[in-house]
C-alpha cells in the first residue's frame, strides 16, 4: 500500500458553528448519468438526505460531473414537491475543496479524492463504491461497513443500486460516524508515516529486517500492512493468502514473537515467487 500524496496536505480544522440545518455534500461520478436506473436511486438517496440536511452537489471534474448533478436536480424538482438541492457550479483547487469539505457535517463520496479529503478533514462520510480503488481504500481503513458497493457486471458496468441496502449503510454511517472518524484518524497517521522519506526508504529495504517490521507496526498499529510486508519479505509478493491469519496473530501478540513465527511459517508453508528473467 502506497498512500495518496494528498494525505500529506496540511489542514487546519475550521471553527465549528452550530447551524439550524446540517450540511451534506455529494461528490458523485458523472459517467453514471448514462444509467437511468442508477440515477433514479441516487435521487431517492438525495431526498432521504434532504429530510435532515441542506444538500449540495459538488464537482471534482466539472466537465464530467455537471451533467449528472443537474439531471439529479431537475429530477428532484419534477418528482418530489417541496425539496430543493443546490448544484455548486464552481471549479475548485484541491486546497479550496478541502476547506469546503471541512465545513460539512456529512459527505457522500464516490470520487476517490473525495474519500481522501474526507479522511483528511475528519468529517463523517458515506462511501459509495464503483471501483476497486475506493473499495481498497476503505478496506485499508478497515471501514468497509461504511461503504455501499454498486453492483457491477464482469466488465465494470453499473447494474443496480439496492436502495434498502444503501439506506441501511447510510443509517450505520449516521449512527456510528464517531467510529469511522476514529478509523480515519488512525489511517491518516499511518499514511503520513509511510509518506515520510525515511519510512519510504525503510519499506524498500531488500534485506529481511524483523526490527524494521516491528518498529513499523509499533508506530502505526497497521497489522494488515505489517502482514503484507512479512509476506513480501518471505514470499516476494505482499498479497499472500496467509495475510489475514498473520494480521490476526500480530494483533494477539507478543508482536516480536509473532513476526518471527509468521516468517518461519511462511518459509515452511509458502511458495516463494521468483523474479522472472527477461528473455
Amino acid at each position: 500500500y502506497i498512500p495518496d500524496i494528498s494525505l500529506s496536505f496540511p489542514y487546519q480544522p475550521q471553527p465549528i458553528t452550530e447551524a439550524e440545518t446540517k450540511s451534506c455534500g455529494l461528490f458523485l461520478v458523472g459517467n453514471l448519468v448514462r444509467f437511468p436506473k442508477i440515477v433514479d436511486e441516487l435521487a431517492r438517496l438525495v431526498i432521504r438526505l434532504a429530510q435532515t440536511h441542506q444538500v449540495t452537489l459538488y464537482s471534482f471534474h466539472p466537465a464530467e460531473d455537471f451533467s449528472l448533478n443537474f439531471q439529479l436536480q431537475d429530477l428532484i424538482r419534477k418528482r418530489y414537491d417541496g425539496y430543493e438541492v443546490a448544484v455548486d457550479c464552481c471549479s475548485y483547487s484541491a486546497q479550496e475543496m478541502i476547506k469546503i469539505m471541512g465545513k460539512l457535517d456529512l459527505a457522500v463520496c464516490m470520487r476517490y479524492h473525495a474519500h481522501i479529503f474526507a479522511v483528511l478533514t475528519g468529517i463523517n462520510f458515506l462511501s459509495i463504491s464503483t471501483s476497486r480503488k475506493t473499495a481498497s481504500l476503505m478496506k485499508q481503513m478497515e471501514a468497509e461497513q461504511f461503504q455501499y458497493a454498486i453492483e457491477l457486471d464482469d466488465y465494470g458496468t453499473p447494474l443496480q443500486i439496492k436502495f434498502s441496502e444503501l439506506k441501511k449503510t447510510l443509517r450505520h454511517t449516521l449512527s456510528k460516524g464517531h467510529e469511522l472518524k476514529d478509523k480515519a484518524v488512525k489511517f491518516l497517521v499511518r499514511s503520513r508515516f509511510l509518506l515520510q522519506d525515511n519510512q519510504a526508504n525503510t519499506l524498500m529495504k531488500v534485506a529481511t529486517d524483523e526490527n524494521a517490521i516491528l518498529d513499523f507496526i509499533n508506530t502505526t498499529h497497521d497489522y494488515q500492512n505489517g502482514a503484507r510486508w512479512i509476506s513480501k519479505e518471505i514470499l516476494n509478493y505482499p498479497d499472500s493468502r496467509f495475510n489475514y491469519g498473520i494480521a490476526e496473530n500480530l494483533r494477539q501478540g507478543p508482536l516480536a514473537e509473532q513476526i518471527e513465527a509468521s516468517m518461519a511459517f511462511l518459509t515452511k508453508n509458502g511458495t516463494r515467487l521468483e523474479p522472472v528473467t527477461p528473455i
